[in-house]
């Protein structure tokens, strides 16, 4: 598999009103990466910016997302996590992780 490094492309954020930002995965993830088998955090409590922090593995690559911002890592969505094959990559239902 290829290993690619990208994230301006690769991320939806979606500033909330409390200081958080949500994010997700873009449709250009999924024509890169195919169908999702996994997804691994790589840092664990905070994300800096510009440092790969995500590692998607699909049907087609396996590509390491950069973090577009720096922040401590509030919650997962785990059961997205658990079952990456269920993510839609639609910013309106399928949220992956929420930074401060």
């Amino acid at each position: 598999m290829d290993q690619n490094e990208f994230s301006a492309e690769a991320l939806w954020l979606l500033p909330e009103e409390n200081g958080n930002v949500q994010m997700g995965l873009t449709a250009a993830v999924k024509e890169q990466v195919g169908s999702l088998n996994q997804i691994e955090l790589l840092m664990k409590q905070h994300v800096q910016m510009g440092q790969a922090f995500l590692r998607l593995t699909g049907s087609l690559a396996t590509v390491e997302i950069e973090a577009p911002i720096s922040g401590r890592l509030i919650t997962v969505n785990q059961a997205l996590v658990a079952d990456p094959s269920r993510y839609q990559f639609d910013q309106d239902s399928d949220w992956l992780l929420i930074i401060n």
